[in-house]
């Protein structure tokens, strides 16, 4: 099971840090920064232990050199201080891989790179984009009023100002999540769900994701 794998190859991650006491660092602030990087990666297991139990299947076979590349990223980013909530998507795009039955290290690979980075202003933006274009089916004659639409969403349910949006948005550009409509609108730049978005929505539940760690 990818369970038992995943677990298991978590634990020896674990087994297997350890941080030298000299050289850089003092014996204290070796012994300091050894403490803070296990209790990062005690809270990723945490956390992902709960995603894989969210789903209703996992794989019976599973390659052990594609979950550890795995495993390793997902560690690796949780010892860089990855927030919970993004370490909860990473999680929770796992479980999607293993439930899809394509746990695949390449693939992660790529959604970790993004995922890893994003803040909390991108992640409520793409929540509620993603959820906008699931509710109204979105089409591509909705563009021109679509962003305006998720605004409005994102002033009533996160307060969000129309700068805070607008700079959400713009930055979610460079990850492929959400795309720009050529030209402006009344209101200024205006953004649509980008292909990788909804990719990323077939895999996990963007919304309940995002509410978890809220």
């Amino acid at each position: 099971m990818a369970l038992e794998i995943i677990t298991a190859l978590v634990s020896d991650y674990l087994s297997s840090k350890a941080i030298a006491g000299a050289g850089t660092f003092s014996v204290a602030g070796g012994m300091v920064l050894q403490r803070l990087l296990r209790k990062r990666a005690e809270t990723a297991r945490e956390i992902l232990i709960e995603e894989l139990r969210q789903g209703d299947r996992f794989l019976e076979e599973v390659s052990e050199d594609e979950a550890a590349a795995i495993i390793f990223r997902y560690m690796r980013a949780a010892e860089e201080g990855a927030a919970k909530r993004n370490l909860r998507f990473l999680a929770a795009v796992i479980a999607g891989q293993a439930a899809e039955e394509s746990l695949y290290a390449d693939e992660f690979l790529m959604w970790a790179d993004i995922i890893a980075s994003l803040r909390s202003d991108e992640i409520a933006v793409l929540a509620v984009v993603h959820k906008h274009a699931e509710a109204i089916n979105y089409k591509v004659e909705r563009s021109g009023t679509f962003w305006v639409e998720c605004m409005e969403i994102l002033k009533k349910e996160h307060d969000f100002e129309l700068y805070r949006s607008d700079g959400a948005a713009a930055s979610l550009l460079r990850t492929g999540l959400i795309q720009l409509l050529g030209g402006l609108t009344d209101m200024g730049h205006a953004y649509l769900p980008g292909k990788r978005l909804s990719q990323l929505g077939k895999l996990i539940d963007i919304e309940g994701v995002s509410a978890r760690d809220r």
